[in-house]
């Protein structure tokens, strides 16, 4: 019996040795997983600080490229200064970054910069491997393209009810003129005009050169264009409009539950493209409201201002360039409060803005679109008229319920328009 216990004694002996080694060795293991996982951890924040800081400096490197000139050496110091004020956090940072470089086409605007980063490890030592490596790269592209830009705005007696609505439009317009032309870059041309609308549109002083000889408008205004030129921007002839003083057509097609006021020429006049962000501004300032909403004519005439047929129409500073113009960007953007519940003579002004917004894309002219607290039919159209997203774009259809969301809705398409995008 004493045998047997001594040895089940040394069985029970050797037994808690084997544990207290399977233990060591787990506890090992243990460790230096969790030790390897914090160093991961910690190479993960600096590959993610490291791609945020490349990106700006690839991007800031770019706008320099376009904008300043700078090439070779001048670039690759900018983009490094501007690379390692965005890389360093607070304190000491034991992380290194090695053979920043930066390759650039002038041609194209591409700017590339890449750099290696080493990130000392804490635990992972153990296994031999002091630091864990990895290189990075960005690429941006700073699209300098020249903007001709117009805006369809709604001056109809709806947007005076309440009153802060026409306040509110005209703050988000002129955000947009002040974030567009900006008088310190000479790198490229940016133009905007203004296609103002109620239950017509005012053409001042340039209706006489659209509307027929023989009944000329008396207000500046212009109604629907006739001779199977309503839907295209084939250019101008006497004739081709009528003009609200004409008497030979009246309003039809009006819901009267929609839209407030009376019919009458808004006294918001178009402004043809310029680069005048003070005159611009004071235009939009001037607005004042009343009307029926005929927005198929505001949608034609901002067409017509950013389009080339129609350039002998327009001084010749505001003449838009040609379609497909490689350097330039055309856009439109859109806004109503409600229906459009006001035509003439060519059918519904919902169907005749669906044809011209077709049209005009087809064109290459880019739709933004922006509802203003609009009921859902009207939202819909707009959405159905805005250029799709992708190839570049991001948002093209806004549906604002206040008029903090309208202010949005424009700064984005002014971001838009005045962007500096990441290439990959």
């Amino acid at each position: 019996m004493c045998g047997k216990i001594k040895r089940t004694g040394g069985f029970l002996a050797n037994k808690r040795g084997t544990v207290a080694l399977i233990f060591g060795l787990s506890a090992f293991v243990i460790f230096g997983g969790v030790g390897l996982a914090i160093d991961g951890g910690r190479a993960y924040q600096a590959s993610t600080r490291t791609a945020v800081a490349l990106d700006a400096s690839a991007l800031a490197a770019a706008k320099a490229m376009s904008e300043q000139g700078l090439t070779g050496t001048q670039l690759q110091q900018f983009a490094e200064n501007f690379f390692n004020v965005n890389v360093r956090g607070a304190g000491a940072d034991p992380i290194r970054y090695r053979n920043f470089a930066v390759t650039s086409d002038p041609t194209t605007g591409e700017v590339t910069t890449t750099v290696e980063t080493q990130v000392p490890t804490t635990f992972a030592g153990i296994f031999a491997i002091p630091s864990l490596d990895f290189t990075s790269s960005a690429t941006a592209i700073y699209n300098i393209k020249d903007i001709e830009l117009s805006m369809m705005l709604d001056v109809t007696g709806s947007m005076c009810n309440p009153c802060s609505k026409i306040r509110d439009l005209k703050a988000a317009s002129k955000d947009l003129v002040d974030i567009l032309i900006d008088p310190n870059n000479r790198a490229r041309t940016v133009k905007i005009g203004l296609a103002p609308y109620s239950a017509a549109v005012n053409a001042g002083g340039y209706a006489g050169r659209v509307t027929d000889p023989q009944a000329p408008s008396r207000d500046g205004c212009v109604i629907e264009r006739g001779a199977g030129h309503a839907y295209d921007d084939v250019a101008p002839a006497p004739g081709a409009w009528l003009s609200t003083a004409s008497g030979r057509r009246g309003p039809r097609d009006i819901d009267p539950t929609q839209g407030f006021g009376s019919y009458r020429c808004p006294n918001a006049r178009i402004l043809p493209l310029s680069q005048d962000a003070r005159l611009i501004k004071n235009r939009i300032d001037s607005f004042r409201t009343g009307g029926w909403t005929s927005g198929h004519l505001g949608l034609a005439w901002a067409w017509y201002l950013v389009s080339p047929n129609w350039a002998n129409i327009w001084p010749g500073s505001a003449q838009p360039v040609a379609y497909g113009d490689r350097d330039t960007v055309k856009a439109v953007l859109l806004m109503t409060d409600g229906i459009f519940n006001t035509a003439y003579q060519n059918g519904n002004s919902d169907a005749q803005a669906r044809a011209l917004c077709t049209q005009m894309k087809q064109d290459g002219v880019t739709v933004f679109a922006v509802a203003f607290q609009a009921p859902n039919s009207a939202a819909q159209l707009l959405r159905d008229c805005s250029t799709p997203p992708g190839n570049g774009l991001g948002q093209t259809f806004f549906n604002a319920a206040n008029g903090g969301d309208l202010r949005h809705a424009f700064r984005t398409v002014a971001a838009q328009l005045n962007t500096l995008r990441l290439a990959r």
